[in-house]
Formats: structure tokens, C-alpha cells, sequence
């Protein structure tokens, strides 16, 4: 949804991954798999990534699929 290498699709409102904060990512992650994010019936592309994040088993796989984020497009 967000590239091949982090940089977004615009087209599926997928905004880019590659060069965010760690700290940031992280947070979003825990937020969408929390339910905090994505909850709102009128929010279509937030509820998809809340049902990808709540298939993330834990903190340490957040930590893992943040830390692969930051190697693409490099």
C-alpha cells in the first residue's frame, strides 16, 4: 500500500513511510493496532491499517517492521 520502497501511493491515499521519525511510526503502529486510530466508520484507509496492525503479534514485531522501514530506499 505504501511502495515498493516506503514512498507512498497516492492513489490508494497511502502516504510515505520512508524518512519518518522511528519514534513516530512506532506510536502510529501501537495507535491502529490499539484501536486509536482507524475507528472512525468514515475513515476507510485508517480502518484497513487498523485490521493490518492488529495482525502484528507484539511490540517487538512493531519495533522489527520500524527498523526494516528505515532501510528502504536506501
Amino acid at each position: 500500500c505504501h511502495g515498493a520502497d516506503g514512498e507512498g501511493n497516492a492513489a490508494m491515499q497511502a502516504p510515505a513511510l520512508r524518512g519518518q521519525n522511528d519514534f513516530y511510526l512506532v506510536n502510529q503502529l501501537k495507535n491502529f493496532k490499539a484501536g486509536l486510530r482507524g475507528s472512525d466508520a468514515r475513515d476507510q484507509q485508517g480502518s484497513q491499517m487498523r485490521m493490518m496492525a492488529q495482525g502484528i503479534p507484539d511490540d517487538q514485531a512493531i519495533t522489527d517492521i520500524v527498523s526494516y522501514i528505515n532501510t528502504l530506499g536506501r
